[in-house]
């Protein structure tokens, strides 16, 4: 059954995270679908190394004022600045 995780990576100069609402059967299969979905760019800025996945807990992740809701497709992913 498909989790829905946020997942992490630091920047090459340890700047703040770039995070990722992830939809996936797994840890593993969530990091490597942000990290694809980041692009060429982001992958030049960011370590894959530093990847963190956390399972989110029911209801819905508060980022400042805004309240995000994850996309609920298998593979659907929101990313927002942490």
């Amino acid at each position: 059954m498909a989790k829905v995780y946020i997942v992490s990576f630091r920047s090459n100069d340890d700047r703040r995270p770039s995070k990722f609402i992830v939809l996936a059967e797994s840890m593993k299969s969530a990091i490597q679908m942000a990290w694809e979905h980041g692009g060429t760019d982001f992958q030049s800025r960011f370590d894959k190394s530093t990847a963190q996945a956390q399972e989110m807990k029911e209801g819905s992740v508060r980022a400042g004022s805004t309240t995000l809701e994850p996309d609920l497709r298998l593979g659907g992913l929101k990313s927002f600045a942490g």
